[in-house]
């Protein structure tokens, strides 16, 4: 069972990710639109904030859990779900070795913009979903 349907499924499913993932950097990719994004989150999370305290809930990313590689799961059906389309990478300092990303690029996508550049991460995971966004809050893996 495992060998005919799972390994079939996860491959098909890593193939639609991967799609998915081209697509948005292929047809969706925008970095001098990062301000912009930016401060349409922040009036999300501030409409948020100023709404009566009887319709106040936490606020969650609206990444559905199914995509979170994060043990911990919640209802985010019980909260504001903001959006936050951050996947773009912003810029590369050659001369002080740093890369200026967006959270929602993966592992996946910086490996395969810094190789051709000849460079890597100093530490690479072997899974290419986690966010660097999630590393660096250390709510992923």
């Amino acid at each position: 069972f495992f060998a005919v349907f799972c390994l079939p499924a996860s491959f098909l499913f890593d193939l639609v990710l991967q799609l998915r993932n081209w697509f948005n950097r292929t047809f969706l990719s925008a970095p001098q639109r990062h301000d912009t994004r930016v401060r349409q989150i922040q009036s999300q999370v501030r409409h948020c904030n100023d709404l009566p305290e009887a319709e106040k809930k936490l606020m969650c990313t609206s990444r559905p859990n199914w995509l979170s590689l994060s043990i911990t799961f919640f209802r985010k059906d019980l909260c504001h779900k903001i959006p936050i389309p951050l996947y773009d990478i912003l810029e590369l300092k050659e001369e002080v070795m740093t890369v200026r990303v967006e959270p929602m690029v993966t592992v996946g996508d910086i490996t395969r913009y810094l190789i051709p550049k000849g460079y890597t991460l100093a530490v690479t995971l072997e899974i290419a979903d986690a966010t660097l966004g999630g590393l660096a809050f250390g709510v992923g893996m």
